[in-house]
């Protein structure tokens, strides 16, 4: 009896550890579960969405387009149903690729491409720096509806400049070129290096532009670098060699990639010829004097190749109005065989020449210092002088030169009228280099005083 008592015991005693063993698991069990639902595997969090371009700024040249790519992710996770609107109402100049007026995307997931907004920028006019403004909403992974905003800076540039020689106010006006009108002029004192300056040169070398201009009271040349925007920075003015004499109009050409400038010396008969190093600067040790006995009080010189590759080089004699024609020895930029003409009754005292190419034939275009304008053609093939006649019906006022501009494939010439501070620009014949409809640029227009010397040049964009 005891000892069965003693089992029965032993049996109650077993069922109460066993219920102890599963209470203690069910609890185990819960704090486990509480734990694990609190550490997220029930709870959604937020995220953002935010848009991106690939530049942090667009410049464009007016006339140029761009595409600006601009892509939305999320910073983790997935987002839904972005929306960006009003875009008809974006600036001046910007379209969105494709049309339309909205643009959406159902996720936006946190790396690729595949939400990005395509939009065009296609500046018609000039405009400063400045920035336009997207927003957008969409829905955060833990359906909280939000929204953000993209900023773009952009601005719409020249590209083309025009840079005008002040001869009376020692100063240059810089000037924007659209649609070939001059707008937005502002003048600079090119550091104060300016001495009654006459012609100026552009020159690209590289990705770098410059500036050369003559002055005739110092007789030195000033060089500027050109900036993106048009503006002459680093102005310095030289006399490498003590080699320039009184100069007035100048000229930079390459031959079999060397750059030159020519400067004539009116003074002493002479042409100054100098290398110009890849970095713009003049190079004192290479320039030397060209000499012909053709040369009779040289002010102004141009060159042409024709179809037999053999450069020519022109020289207006002001002394006795006539050309002096030479050959140019490609590998060192020097003159030889210089033949002299005296086209009858076209040069007057001929102080300023510039070339300009039409359906593949050379022209030289020839400014008098009687106030009046010549215009000769040249062989395509040998470059030789053919024929040459006075230019009627165009008004100019005591100019020194001319130069062209070539816009959306029209020609212009403009030429500055030192004797009433004016530009006069001219619509040219694309086939035979005739001079068309001409228009008045004023002095207010073009911040001009006693302009002498015009060049252009197009910095990209």
């Amino acid at each position: 009896m005891i000892k069965t008592l003693s089992i029965i015991g032993g049996f109650f005693m077993l069922l109460k550890s066993v219920k102890r063993f599963l209470n203690l698991g069910l609890m185990i069990t819960v704090v486990f579960c509480l734990s694990a639902c609190q550490n997220g595997t029930t709870t959604t969090s937020t995220n953002t969405v935010a848009g991106s371009t690939t530049q942090s700024s667009y410049s464009v040249a007016v006339g140029n387009t761009a595409t600006v790519p601009v892509t939305f992710t999320a910073n983790t996770g997935t987002a839904t149903n972005l929306s960006v609107t009003n875009l008809e109402s974006l600036p001046s100049g910007w379209t969105k690729q494709g049309g339309g007026s909205s643009f959406t995307c159902s996720s936006v997931a946190a790396s690729g491409t595949g939400c990005q907004l395509s939009l065009t920028f296609a500046p018609t006019a000039i405009t400063a720096s400045t920035s336009l403004t997207l927003n957008y909403s969409y829905t955060a992974q833990d359906g909280t509806a939000k929204t953000g905003t993209v900023t773009i800076a952009y601005a719409a540039t020249s590209g083309t400049y025009a840079f005008i020689v002040n001869n009376s106010a020692n100063n240059i006006s810089q000037c924007a070129v659209v649609s070939n009108e001059l707008s937005g002029c502002a003048t600079t004192t090119a550091g104060s290096t300016l001495q009654s300056p006459f012609g100026i040169a552009t020159l690209t070398i590289g990705s770098n532009n410059y500036a050369y201009i003559a002055n005739a009271t110092d007789s030195t040349i000033t060089q500027c670098t050109i900036g993106s925007d048009g503006t002459l920075n680093a102005c310095t003015s030289s006399n490498p060699g003590n080699i320039f004499n009184q100069p007035r109009n100048l000229a930079v050409t390459t031959f079999n990639g060397i750059n030159y400038i020519y400067v004539p010396r009116a003074g002493n008969n002479t042409i100054s010829m100098c290398q110009i190093s890849n970095d713009g600067s003049i190079k004192s040790s290479t320039c030397t004097s060209l000499s012909s006995g053709t040369f009779n009080s040289p002010f102004s010189v141009a060159f042409y190749t024709g179809s037999n590759g053999t450069p020519n080089a022109y020289v207006v004699n002001n002394g006795n109005s006539t050309f002096s024609s030479c050959t140019v020895n490609a590998s060192t930029g020097e003159f030889s065989g210089c033949t002299v003409s005296a086209p009858l009754g076209t040069l007057s005292a001929p102080i300023g020449i510039t070339e300009q190419t039409f359906s593949d034939t050379g022209h030289l275009y020839v400014v008098n210092g009687t106030g009046s304008l010549s215009s000769c053609s040249l062989n395509s093939t040998s470059g030789s002088i053919s024929s040459c006649a006075a230019v009627a019906g165009v008004s100019v006022n005591q100019p020194f030169t001319m130069s062209f501009l070539q816009d959306s494939g029209t020609v212009y010439s403009y030429i500055p009228n030192n004797g009433n501070s004016t530009i006069t620009k001219c619509l040219m014949d694309s086939a035979t280099g005739a001079f068309g409809t001409c228009s008045t640029i004023d002095a207010v227009t073009a911040n001009l005083n006693g302009p002498a010397g015009i060049g252009f040049l197009n910095v990209g964009g």
